[in-house]
């Protein structure tokens, strides 16, 4: 392992449990970059790796393949830039993690390789459940559930003799130690606090609330920010959304939901940004899992804090800390894996053209960036901050070096009467906060207060008839697309009529798949202005 990380290693640490075994080499000197984990999960039945999800959510462009891309080992390979290399072959899965660097892609691969010509033999007979011992001999044998034939002992030799032949410890003696070992975190700076509660603002929060309320994209319940990601499989684009679903004396609670996976399952989770936090906090963590904690002391998402925007547009500069934390979800504590401390300086005053509601408007941002040093190289961060102090949303968030972003492009919130204004002015209007599972005409939660507000016009104009009409882009073909846009618009209806109770009656309904676009279908932006609702009154 030393030779193939180019620098010394520590002594290993092996781990056993019930089917999965594991070897961790720490670092051999202070301050030492050079470490490494193998891990083996016998017999692998959790669906597609983070990996391999990474590569579905980014795509097959320049800019995804570096952030996750196939790697060409076992039966499947896929490397992410957060240095973790997961390889299937047969029904085990190996994971090996090195820290982030230029090369750790070289170093993981040749670990993997080396990992594969050691247990191959022992991975393949994992695919044969005849061939592993009786009851009778299994009581005979120290050997986990679910790990291959033979002894757990022996695949710890087996992984220990991998890398450094001249280590002959007892392994019987090593493994209950190692079971204790937790597993390597950056500490947590002062003030974060995974699970933690969140305090009473004070009164003032009340005026606060008030003036969030009032902002250029207000923050009430409601409120729906729409990032797109393309399948590199068959470029559909797919539509993560973050919903302000309470707000509270103590918190904001946003609700997340992205199609993960090849089959696009739909993956809900919830944070609560703290209100004190809100007010002053310059800690920042993008992350929304169904394994991490709600609530995370100390650190926003969304926005930046107000006292963190006032010093970017007063001093020009402001202390901002990118956190990452992480979790296995199988009992693992919470890891920090990730924390970048930069000064991020104002780089002046732009616009971002973002669809909001019904139309397309270039709102006021204020851009800035800081670097820091990231994995033995130099990155930026560059920040799209909403103009407007209020409630300062982070419209665009982006990691240069790593190509990884974060762009609303779509915000939709409540209104009083506004669809109701367009409709008797207009006689129509283009409504885009109404959202559908991937391909599927099946309406998403947060569809709820656009179709609440339709249905408030409709109730207090008992005369109006509408005709619901379907829009989609031209990806997956004319015929799917036409048949999808009905599908839709009949969704609509049918929601409108059962949940709303509007008299079905008004409602006619029609969909023209991609033969009306308002832009083109070239580009993300084009398609997601492509994808609507269209509302006519008779």
């Amino acid at each position: 392992m030393s030779q193939l990380l180019n620098a010394p290693i520590g002594k290993m640490v092996p781990d056993d449990s019930d089917a999965k075994t594991a070897c961790a080499y720490p670092p051999g000197e202070a301050g030492s970059w050079a470490q490494a984990e193998v891990a083996i999960e016998w017999e692998y039945r959790g669906g597609r790796t983070f990996e391999t999800q990474m590569i579905d959510a980014f795509g097959g462009s320049a800019v995804g393949r570096q952030v996750a891309h196939a790697v060409t080992l076992g039966d499947e390979a896929a490397y992410s830039r957060e240095g973790v290399l997961s390889i299937h072959q047969g029904t085990a899965l190996i994971t090996i993690t090195v820290p982030m660097r230029e090369d750790s892609e070289a170093k993981a691969t040749a670990i993997g390789k080396k990992v594969l010509d050691r247990l191959g033999g022992t991975i393949v007979a994992a695919k044969q459940p005849a061939q592993r011992p009786a009851p009778e001999a299994a009581e005979q044998s120290p050997a986990k559930s679910g790990t291959p034939p033979g002894d757990v002992e022996d695949a710890l030799k087996g992984l220990m003799s991998l890398f450094d032949d001249e280590d002959k410890r007892d392994v019987k003696k090593d493994v209950p130690a190692a079971r204790a070992a937790a597993p390597a975190s950056l500490p947590f700076p002062a003030g974060f606090e995974p699970e933690g509660q969140c305090p009473d603002p004070g009164p003032s929060t009340d005026a606060e609330g008030a003036a969030g309320a009032a902002a250029t994209i207000p923050l009430v319940e409601g409120l729906t920010l729409a990032s797109t990601w393309a399948n590199r499989h068959d470029d559909y684009d797919h539509e993560c959304l973050k919903q302000i679903t309470r707000i509270d004396h103590f918190a904001v609670t946003v609700t997340s939901s992205c199609p993960s996976g090849a089959d696009r399952k739909m993956e809900t989770a919830t944070r609560r940004l703290c209100r004190v936090d809100l007010r002053d906090s310059y800690m920042y963590e993008t992350a929304f899992g169904r394994h991490l904690p709600e609530t995370l002391r100390g650190a926003l998402s969304l926005s930046l804090s107000a006292r963190s925007f006032s010093e970017l547009t007063t001093a020009g500069s402001t202390r901002h800390r990118y956190l990452e934390l992480t979790s296995s979800g199988d009992g693992v504590p919470f890891r920090l894996r990730e924390d970048n401390d930069v000064q991020l300086e104002r780089q002046g005053n732009r616009t971002s053209r973002v669809i909001v509601n019904d139309r397309e408007i270039d709102l006021p941002v204020v851009e800035a960036s800081g670097r820091y040093a990231r994995a033995g190289s130099m990155d930026t961060f560059v920040v799209k901050v909403l103009d407007d102090g209020r409630f300062p949303i982070v419209l665009d968030y982006r990691q240069v070096g790593i190509n990884f972003s974060i762009t609303y492009t779509k915000i939709t919130f409540p209104t009083t009467g506004e669809v109701e204004k367009h409709l008797a002015a207009d006689k129509r209007v283009d409504v885009y906060g109404i959202y559908f599972d991937f391909a599927s005409d099946r309406l998403r939660p947060e569809s709820a207060p656009v179709l609440r507000e339709i249905s408030e016009a409709l109730t207090k104009n008992p005369a109006w008839m509408l005709t619901i009409n379907g829009h989609t882009d031209n990806v997956g073909g004319d015929a799917f697309n036409l048949d999808l846009s009905k599908r839709r618009s009949a969704s609509v209806r049918r929601a409108l009529s059962e949940t709303y109770h509007i008299d079905p009656a008004r409602l006619s309904t029609a969909g023209f798949g991609a033969s009306q676009p308002k832009e083109s279908n070239a580009t993300v932006d084009g398609r997601a202005k492509n994808r609507r609702v269209e509302l006519v009154r008779q």
